[in-house]
């Protein structure tokens, strides 16, 4: 597996000049992008040397308490606490609502906000309104390092070109990428396809250009690799074997991996993350849990009473962004829920220590509600529809009044006992008297943030 830094003996290669002008050109744009990589990749290097998180964390809780109105109450006296324990003082803060970050954005700004170029940024409203933040250069230069490294953990080496199938109302949309971002891809080989035009025709490219190119890295959301996925099965086009694919910004369930890994041949790497904190937790090599990164946010899983959940459990993912002091997020509920790798799990098998995620279960919406009170996984309403060959894209709703809606785009025209039994184990599920409805679309829509959500409940 490559590094992702070239060593000494190999300082005059095409892909060291590549890194080189890379960190040279952020540098010079007054960026830490190259000195922060260098560090991060030191210490993943060394396996996570104790302490990483903690050390970040201790940061942000004595800057909140000074420079944050929110928190200086509640912070007011506790320096020695934080620096003896910080862990232990986190888990006295509340929790941070979605709604709360609104209602006192000013307050959670930190007062030198001015002299850290911070820049306005939005959650993808996949639950509703979308929550507005800030952040500072510390924040993009780290997260932009920590995918970087995140990277190299497939076997790509940073420098090789990638491919990025990619798109949102702010993210590079075709012909809106700004300066930077247009130079910063050329420097490094990287092309981006637009997520959001994927035409037949598009997909039939795209997938021709894989076949002829294989790519080192895929980048892609896990819906949109599924789409490609089923049209190539679909088209029986085949492709060559690609070398590795990363998995973002949307639940990869266990069928869609499975499907993606059949059609294009490699491993699909997870990563998890939100647009409000940044990358929380990806896959190794091993393709194990998902280990929780320790240098963008201190993750916590809790339970419904706000709780540490032991390890196997399941709960509310609550992060605490370590690298945004413009803006810190000190126990950000961010709306999904993941579930922890048992105790008995074996460590991993690539050295790297602390907490992992055995699966990222979705959005706290997802979870639908039976008649009787009891709560059904969403997983269920997508095992019952992911093989069904009519069914090419799906989205299952659970509405207020508790009726279940089936949007489907159909490559055919169902029959009615298809129909009939998907209602009829829908109601095994939920409750033989949960109204059913079938609605036919031409597309699913995707969130603004180029999501779809797989399933949504609205009780």
């Amino acid at each position: 597996m490559g590094s992702g830094v070239v060593s000494s003996s190999r300082r005059s290669t095409p892909l060291a000049i590549r890194q080189r002008l890379y960190f040279a050109y952020h540098r010079l744009s007054g960026r830490r992008l190259g000195e922060i990589y260098r560090r991060v990749h030191r210490e993943d290097a060394l396996r996570w040397p104790p302490g990483i998180a903690e050390g970040r964390l201790t940061r942000v809780l004595l800057h909140a308490g000074r420079e944050v109105p929110y928190y200086r109450e509640l912070l007011r006296g506790w320096s020695r606490e934080i620096e003896a324990d910080p862990v232990g003082v986190l888990r006295e803060l509340p929790i941070l609502a979605r709604d709360v970050v609104g209602d006192r954005f000013e307050d959670l700004c930190s007062e030198d906000i001015d002299s850290r170029e911070a820049v306005a940024q939005t959650s993808g409203g996949s639950t509703g309104e979308p929550v507005r933040i800030m952040q500072d250069d510390l924040f993009r230069d780290t997260e932009l390092a920590v995918g970087i490294l995140q990277g190299t953990w497939t076997g790509w080496r940073f420098g090789q070109p990638d491919v990025w199938v990619w798109g949102s109302e702010r993210d590079l949309i075709e012909g809106q990428a700004g300066l930077r971002e247009r130079l910063g891809s050329r420097l490094t080989g990287r092309r981006y396809v637009n997520a959001f035009k994927l035409t037949e025709a598009d997909m039939r490219k795209l997938l021709a250009d894989l076949d002829r190119e294989r790519p080192p890295l895929i980048v892609s959301y896990a819906h949109t690799l599924d789409d490609l996925a089923r049209f190539a099965e679909e088209e029986e086009i085949s492709i060559a074997p690609q070398r590795a694919i990363i998995s973002t910004a949307s639940t990869l369930h266990p069928l869609v991996r499975e499907r993606v890994e059949r059609v294009f041949g490699c491993g699909v790497f997870d990563q998890y993350g939100s647009r409000e904190v940044g990358d929380i937790a990806c896959q190794c090599a091993e393709l194990g849990p998902l280990h929780v990164l320790p240098w963008t946010n201190f993750t916590e899983v809790v339970d419904e009473a706000g709780q540490q959940v032991e390890p196997g459990g399941e709960g509310r993912v609550i992060v605490t962004s370590l690298c945004n002091l413009a803006m810190p997020l000190i126990r950000y509920e961010v709306g999904d829920r993941a579930r922890l790798a048992a105790a008995e799990e074996p460590p991993c098998r690539c050295g790297r220590p602390g907490p992992r995620l055995a699966e990222v279960l979705g959005r706290i919406g997802d979870t639908f509600k039976g008649i009787d009170g009891s709560r059904v996984a969403s997983g269920y309403f997508i095992h019952m529809l992911f093989y069904r060959d009519f069914v090419r894209q799906f989205q299952v709703i659970q509405t207020r009044d508790g009726t279940v809606v089936y949007r489907i785009a159909a490559s055919r025209e169902p029959e009615a006992a298809e129909l009939e039994e998907i209602a009829a184990l829908t109601k095994v599920a939920v409750g033989e008297a949960c109204p059913v409805e079938f609605r036919f679309e031409r597309e699913i829509p995707v969130t603004a943030s180029g999501k779809r959500r797989y399933t949504i409940s609205e009780c």
